[in-house]
Parts: structure tokens; C-alpha cells; sequence
């Protein structure tokens, strides 16, 4: 069975990623504003979460208005 990674930010769920044979994460979105970086690969669960927080942001930024 794969091992994989949540990704949310603050409370969303944004997809998951997978763990690659190099080390990597591959990116499998769940939420339609993720569909950009879809089957994306990052050297960092970190660097991924930051992406995916800048992509979610302008949607957080005015339920909190």
C-alpha cells in the first residue's frame, strides 16, 4: 500500500501527495483549485504546502472579509 501525505491548509483539504522512488512527492488534488498543479512533483512536502497555501490564499483571504 502507497503511503501518502495530506496537504491542507488552514481546515481544506487540498489533495494528497504521493512519496516518488527519488524522494519526491507527486501531487493528487482533490479540491478544483488545485487542478493547475496536478501530477506536479516537489522536492519537499514543505515547498508543496507553501504552493498550495499561495493557491487557496485569495479564496481564504475573502471568507475572512
Amino acid at each position: 500500500m502507497l503511503k501518502s501525505y495530506v496537504i491542507e491548509v488552514d481546515g481544506i483539504f487540498a489533495g494528497a501527495a504521493i512519496p516518488q522512488n527519488n524522494g519526491h512527492f507527486r501531487f493528487v488534488p482533490v479540491d478544483t483549485r488545485m487542478q493547475r498543479i496536478r501530477d506536479s512533483i516537489w522536492p519537499t512536502l514543505s515547498e508543496l504546502r507553501r504552493e498550495a497555501r499561495l493557491l487557496l490564499k485569495p479564496r481564504m483571504e475573502m471568507l475572512m472579509h
